[in-house]
């Protein structure tokens, strides 16, 4: 895992210092104005579930969506983001499933090293919509409301205003709300996206 997160840092990295299109940065800079960017990003994670032992401790791969704003000034900024994502666990006594949608709201320091990559840091807050029990049950009974997590990413700047990024997200909230079975579940995911920016 921190060797696939590790490789495609380095590619978004050359990708981005060899793409030099004058009009490329417009959407993340303009002299010593404040700008701000609203964007979509949509890509995969892979989650996986610790400290628990009743579902599947594997990597669970599964799709993500979502919208961001950011303001930014130079090299700083602030972004904030709304995203959607998946993931099944699987119960590993009893083969049943739970397929949970996740809402995330991180909150972002952005800092900005080079010209065409932005580092992302800061905490993110997540709650559980929907979990979907393969015996028509409601999932959500295993877990409790909200999650809070630690953001650590970076983003490249692709030509016509794409991106491309890279993230870690570590749970540090206790989300075992199962009343029977033990453990201290936290999350741990990587995630990898694409999206595309428009400037204000």
């Amino acid at each position: 895992m921190k060797h696939v997160a590790l490789s495609l840092f380095v590619l978004l990295l050359s990708l981005s210092v060899s793409a030099h299109s004058p009009s490329l940065y417009k959407v993340y800079s303009n002299g010593d104005l404040s700008v701000a960017t609203i964007g979509i990003r949509a890509g995969v994670q892979l989650q996986h579930l610790s400290g628990n032992t009743v579902w599947n401790e594997t990597y669970n791969p599964g799709p993500l969506v979502g919208l961001f704003l950011s303001v930014h000034k130079k090299m700083f900024g602030l972004r904030v983001e709304g995203t959607l994502r998946g993931v099944e666990y699987k119960n590993k006594t009893f083969g049943k499933s739970v397929n949970v949608i996740n809402f995330d709201v991180p909150l972002l320091f952005e800092f900005r090293p080079i010209e065409y990559i932005k580092i992302h840091v800061g905490p993110q807050i997540s709650t559980f919509p929907r979990a979907d029990e393969n015996n028509t049950q409601d999932g959500r009974r295993y877990f409790k409301p909200f999650d809070a997590s630690f953001v650590f990413g970076a983003e490249g700047i692709l030509p016509l205003n794409f991106i491309a990024g890279a993230r870690f997200v570590k749970g540090f909230w206790n989300i075992n709300d199962s009343g029977k079975y033990p453990g201290s579940w936290t999350t741990t995911s990587a995630q990898f996206y694409i999206g595309y920016c428009l400037a204000k």
